[in-house]
This record gives structure tokens, C-alpha cells and sequence, in this order.
């Protein structure tokens, strides 16, 4: 067990957490994200990638392989159709 902090990078009334990824650069990182839905199931927490096919660090699966087998919504920083939508399913 251990204590820690973490700060989304942005938030839409308060109802969904957004994080803004260009890389997800390795396990710890990754493994955090895992941890935060496992104890806060309720959290709506979703990624904007740079680009959803990157290679997440150390491995052969893209950023939008590794969200998907976690069941984290996701899209591209250049989709704004869907970034839209899901701002104003939230408001």
C-alpha cells in the first residue's frame, strides 16, 4: 500500500478526467492509470493521444491497443469530432 497524489490534467465538470498524452513512456506510468481505475471504478477517465498508434515504451502495443485492453475511452489530439462529443455528453 502506498499514498499518492495525482493531478489530471484537465477535467470537464468535474465529471470526466481527461489526460493528454504524447507517450506513454513506461510500466510505472502505465501500471498508475491501471491502479487509479481499479480503485476509483466509478472514474471516468479518458486519453487524448497524439497519436493513438505510437508505440507505448518497452512494448509492441500501440497506445490505442493498451487503452482499449484496459477499457479506457481514447482518441487522436487531432480528433475534434470526438473530443467535442464527449464534452458535450458531459455538460
Amino acid at each position: 500500500e502506498s499514498k499518492h497524489t495525482y493531478t489530471v490534467d484537465w477535467t470537464v465538470n468535474g465529471k470526466a478526467l481527461y489526460e493528454t498524452k504524447g507517450f506513454l513512456s513506461d510500466h510505472t506510468e502505465r501500471n498508475k492509470y491501471i491502479l487509479i481505475k481499479q480503485q476509483y471504478p466509478n472514474i471516468d477517465l479518458r486519453f487524448v493521444f497524439e497519436n493513438p498508434n505510437k508505440l507505448c515504451g518497452g512494448m509492441k502495443q500501440t497506445h490505442a491497443e493498451w487503452a482499449t485492453k484496459h477499457g479506457f475511452k481514447y482518441c487522436s489530439i487531432k480528433d475534434y469530432e470526438t473530443i467535442e462529443r464527449w464534452v458535450n455528453e458531459i455538460c
